[in-house]
């Protein structure tokens, strides 16, 4: 009887994985499609709780400034410590800029200091921070707004999440 039980538990929690994973893959998707449409992306948060997928709208005068991106972050590491959510994500647009880590620009970007909004050059992107109990991570894209088209890549496939948006399930461990 309870060599049945183990084998239950483990094919349910396949299923759950393969669950939680097309969930990400339906809101990267859902992310490209709503960008080709409008150019631009509203900022979501949703998690999955049981069996419903909550979603959230943010408006866009929370990412104007560090406190209000941190009182977003607070909530959503609180929202993430309910022993039922099982994932979370965030959608939003950005911009990005590659640096060298020996570039003059790296120490004062890392600190704070200076903010990428604040550069000349950069790129615009999509995101989405992917985060389970286990694991997190970051999927973005180049893009140009004014053609609603969308670019290359950034990083590589489960590249890790860092910065503001990152750590979602910090409250739980």
């Amino acid at each position: 009887m309870n060599e049945r039980n183990e084998t239950t538990k483990e094919s349910f929690l396949k299923i759950e994985t393969e669950t939680i994973e097309s969930l990400k893959e339906y809101f990267v998707a859902t992310m490209q499609d709503n960008f080709k449409k409008d150019g631009r992306l509203t900022p979501i948060f949703f998690y999955k709780e049981g069996y419903e997928v909550k979603i959230v709208m943010i408006l866009d005068k929370v990412f104007a400034n560090d406190e209000g991106k941190a009182e977003l972050m607070q909530t959503i590491r609180m929202c993430c410590a309910l022993p039922k959510v099982e994932c979370a994500g965030l959608i939003s647009e950005a911009w990005a800029k590659t640096v060298e880590p020996k570039s003059e620009l790296t120490p004062l970007l890392m600190s704070g200091n200076l903010h990428v909004r604040d550069l000349k050059e950069k790129d615009d992107i999509i995101f989405m921070v992917f985060a389970t109990p286990e694991k997190e991570e970051m999927i973005s894209f180049y893009v140009n707004p004014e053609e609603r088209t969308i670019g290359e890549k950034i990083g590589s496939e489960g590249a890790k999440s860092e910065g503001t948006f990152s750590n979602f399930f910090k409250l739980r461990k």
